[in-house]
């Protein structure tokens, strides 16, 4: 593997790695928000 493919590869992980955290939380306020208007 070249190093210009082994840096394509980590940009890549590091992208997708991201937006899992983003999206991870998002969907956690969603779902605490939910839950707390049905308290």
């Amino acid at each position: 593997m070249s190093t210009y493919q082994f840096h394509l590869v980590k940009n890549l992980f590091l992208f997708i790695w991201f937006h899992l955290m983003i999206c991870s939380h998002f969907f956690t306020a969603i779902l605490q928000g939910e839950f707390q208007c049905l308290l």
